[in-house]
């Protein structure tokens, strides 16, 4: 079957986009060290992708620090 330029490259875009879902934040960034080299080359993706992360981290440890208070707070009343 025949593609014009601008339909294989929709067409290759959708692909990435079907495989990226698949893929954690974590994952993308080994997989951009392994493609261009250990944090050569998308300083813009990379730094989006550790921010996510960090953000997630910092969720979690908030998360945990509330469970913690309240779990203090109960156990003294």
């Amino acid at each position: 079957m025949y593609f014009n330029r601008k339909e294989s490259r929709e067409q290759a875009l959708e692909e990435n986009r079907e495989s990226r879902k698949g893929r954690t934040d974590e994952d993308q960034l080994a997989l951009l060290d392994i493609r261009l080299g250990k944090d050569q080359g998308a300083r813009r993706e990379r730094a989006r992708l550790a921010a996510k992360i960090e953000k997630r981290n910092n969720e979690k440890l908030s998360n945990k620090v509330k469970k913690r208070k309240k779990r203090n707070n109960d156990s003294e009343n």
